[in-house]
């Protein structure tokens, strides 16, 4: 059972950015050059992106259920 989920629609667009797995690789960039790399290990990365893909399951959930109008909200 799922309660209706909402968010704003610039941090669902912003999601949207990292579709196919897309998160950790982006991640692993940006950290890469740390002075104290590695930050993060691949299977921290990997499951961000498992994360991140459970997150797009629900909104889509959501919308099936509900008119997107109702979770997306413009602040």
């Amino acid at each position: 059972m799922f309660l209706i989920l909402r968010l704003r629609d610039s941090t669902w667009r912003r999601l949207q950015l990292f579709t196919g797995n897309t998160l950790g690789s982006s991640l692993s960039s940006l950290l890469e050059h740390s002075h104290i790399a590695p930050v993060l290990l691949t299977t921290h990365l990997q499951a961000l992106n498992r994360r991140l893909m459970l997150i797009f399951a629900a909104v889509e959930e959501c919308f099936s259920q509900h008119n997107p109008s109702r979770v997306l909200v413009n602040r």
